[in-house]
């Protein structure tokens, strides 16, 4: 109920903020009541009755009494038939331009309903403003009060305009049609008074007269052709060309099969008048059109031929003729009217269809392959040392960004890749322009570049672990498989923005490149630093190393002691336990070496009882011990190796930076027992009573020795 009667009330009211742009057509107000038949308290003035290309023109809205008004539109309409809305406003005062007529701000309005006395509006005539006009108002005093028609003098244009004109044109230049607008319909590409293409049509009863201008930098064997299709692609679509080949022209029906032209049976069927010229560049064809076959000429054709009283997107292109009855593969991509042309209307078509989905695929392309690959290369390449002690969700970071990178630039060139077979319709050829020969070889390369991206990530579910054999081969070929796809990749978005429905700048191919060169002096930077880098830590670990086999205990002591969280404590704590219990089986190796100790003062003692004239006995009772005690010592030494072996490979105190409260390691202690069992070694050694006569020396060198 509240809509309706919001509705009911704008109805009523009128637009307070202005006319809207339905109402260029008869310039009525929204209003329910007619508007005044008496004498309007308003006038509308021009400042000149003539014009011509570049004047502009003051349009004054004033009232004649103290009668104020609210609203208004004004607008210059052709003088014969006051139904075209010709030239445009470049003032609009206190008010705001609307889209009427070809130049889309053909007419002003209000944009309040504040009362107005003066108003005053700059306007200035457009290419096809060619004949008298006249200046037309409707203004509102309020909302159930206001007056049409109230006009100015005729405004006449001071010189003729000429149907050709050719005025500061050069000889090759392509010139603006004067009649786009007025009696013709025209798609055009013009910039100021130079185009590069024209098509124009003008409805005729049973027929449509076109008319095709094109600008050549080479006429030699070419054509020109339009085409009618439903949509904005190549397709069940008919088609008009216009073919100079030789010394020959002609002008021919034939339709488009899919990508392919399909020439017709009857091909000048429907065709009359036609004409064609190519003269200093500019390639001109004129011909008439039937709207429609007769029966008896529809039943001999099997073509397709659409009927010109309905709507359809025009499609323009040109190409090199091999022969002159066929029309061969266009040069570069047709241009298409953005939607359905009336060709019963006058309008003029200055813009082209555009193709949304194909830059969605390039953007998405783009994205994968340059930032998101580009990042995920660096990282697993240079910050795995950087972040080989960092996790994020029981992952390395590095891990983890390299990864996730890489998922998302395979997604995105999967969406992209069927984005632009949704666009085109299933796998398309492109075709080579002169100069641009590479360009058919992108679709190839994009097929192959989305198969290895692909790839890629399918063979990491397979990967080996870390020991494992096979592990170098895997690493060798995801490598290998990952920068053939990158390098490919770039190669085709270099070629695609070259592509002309990309739309893309000629200097976009640069930016590329600029990238691509970037690129690599980042990685070659990052190579020598991470040289550098490695060489620092060799130094640094082979100091340290010599630093311990010296005795030293400020290998890295003196360094600044990291954070400790909750899982280095934990780790420290177990690694003092561990070095708790190599000190308990330390403390026990020391308790047998004492007991070995006396069981060699004895055998010391049994060397003094004995007779010193026959030794044999005595030594091979002393050789027997003491092959006895050195079996049981190296068994002992093997459980103790075994032992901080163990321990040694637990634990995660590699150096002494693990325990912040004192230097010493279990791999200190490791090193201890080392020692000790050297020296254990030694005194055997030195006890070796392999000569009986020097017991005397014997026993001296053992007792020197200090366990």
């Amino acid at each position: 109920m509240f809509l309706l009667t919001s509705f009911v009330f704008r109805k009523i009211e009128g637009y307070s903020d202005g006319a809207q742009d339905f109402s260029c057509r008869d310039m009525r107000p929204s209003h329910g009541p007619p508007p005044k038949a008496t004498l309007p308290p308003y006038n509308l003035t021009a400042s000149n009755n003539t014009y011509k290309p570049g004047d502009v023109i003051n349009i004054t809205l004033q009232s004649s009494s103290e009668t104020s008004f609210k609203g208004y539109i004004i607008a210059a309409k052709d003088n014969a038939t006051r139904s075209l809305i010709l030239g445009r406003f470049t003032d609009a005062a206190t008010g705001k331009t609307i889209n009427c007529g070809s130049s889309g701000v053909g007419a002003v309005t209000h944009q309040n309903n504040e009362l107005k006395s003066t108003l005053q509006f700059k306007w200035e005539p457009t290419a096809d403003t060619i004949e008298p006009i006249v200046f037309i108002a409707t203004v509102v005093e309020v909302e159930i009060s206001f007056w049409m028609d109230i006009t100015t003098e005729v405004v006449t244009p001071e010189i003729p305009v000429s149907p050709s004109p050719t005025t500061n044109v050069p000889s090759d230049s392509l010139p603006t049609d004067s009649e786009c607008g007025a009696t013709k319909g025209c798609f055009i590409d013009c910039t100021g008074n130079s185009c590069n293409y024209i098509v124009t049509w003008r409805d005729n009863g049973d027929a449509v007269d076109f008319e095709l201008s094109t600008k050549l930098q080479d006429t030699n064997n070419k054509w020109i052709a339009i085409g009618f299709s439903s949509d904005l692609k190549m397709g069940d679509d008919e088609v008009v060309a216009c073919i100079s080949f030789g010394n020959n022209a002609n002008v021919l029906r034939s339709y488009n099969d899919g990508k392919g032209n399909v020439p017709v049976a009857n091909p000048m069927a429907g065709l009359s008048n036609h004409i064609v010229t190519v003269q200093d560049g500019i390639f001109r064809c004129t011909f008439r059109k039937n709207k429609r076959l007769t029966r008896q000429k529809r039943q001999s054709s099997r073509s397709l031929f659409v009927d010109l009283d309905n709507d359809f997107n025009v499609m323009f292109g040109t190409g090199s003729a091999s022969s002159g009855s066929r029309v061969s593969i266009h040069t570069e991509n047709p241009v298409v009217t953005p939607g359905k042309v009336d060709f019963q209307s006058f309008a003029v078509i200055g813009d082209t269809a555009r193709h949304p989905l194909v830059k969605v695929h390039a953007c998405l392309m783009i994205i994968a392959w340059i930032f998101c690959t580009g990042v995920a290369i660096i990282a697993a390449r240079y910050y795995k040392p950087v972040w080989s002690k960092s996790s994020l969700f029981n992952q390395k970071i590095w891990f983890q960004i390299h990864r996730t990178l890489m998922v998302t630039a395979m997604t995105l060139t999967v969406i992209a890749f069927i984005t632009i077979f949704v666009e085109v319709g299933g796998y398309s050829e492109v075709y080579a322009r002169p100069g641009k020969e590479y360009l058919p070889a992108h679709p190839v390369l994009g097929i192959i570049v989305t198969i290895l991206c692909i790839l890629n990530p399918i063979m990491s579910l397979f990967r080996p672990g870390p020991t494992d054999k096979n592990r170098p081969i895997f690493n060798w070929a995801h490598w290998g498989v990952g920068m053939v796809a990158q390098i490919l990749a770039i190669i085709t978005i270099i070629f695609g923005v070259d592509l002309q429905k990309s739309t893309a700048p000629k200097y976009t191919v640069w930016v590329v490149v600029g990238f691509v060169i970037y690129y690599v002096i980042m990685e070659v930077t990052q190579k020598i630093v991470d040289r550098l880098f490695n060489s620092k830590i060799d130094k640094a670990q082979n100091v340290k190393v010599e630093m311990t086999l010296n005795g030293s205990r400020r290998s890295s002591c003196n360094l600044p002691l990291p954070k400790i969280d909750d899982k280095d404590r934990t780790t420290i704590q177990t690694a003092h336990q561990t070095h708790q219990t190599a000190l308990q089986t330390h403390q026990t190796a020391l308790l047998r070496i004492k007991r070995i100790r006396l069981h060699i003062k004895r055998i010391r003692l049994h060397f003094s009882a004995s007779n010193a004239s026959d030794c044999t006995s005595p030594h091979q009772t002393a050789h027997q011990t003491h092959q006895t005690a050195l079996l049981r010592i190296r068994l002992h030494i093997k459980r103790i190796r075994l032992h901080f072996s163990a321990s040694y490979c637990t634990s995660n105190a590699s150096d002494c930076t693990s325990n912040a409260s004192d230097c010493t390691s279990p791999h200190q202690t490791h090193q201890t027992a080392l020692l000790c069992i050297k020296r254990i070694r030694l005194h055997f050694s030195a006890s070796n009573a392999s000569d009986c006569t020097s017991p005397h020396r014997t026993r001296r060198r053992t007792e020197n020795i200090n366990f």
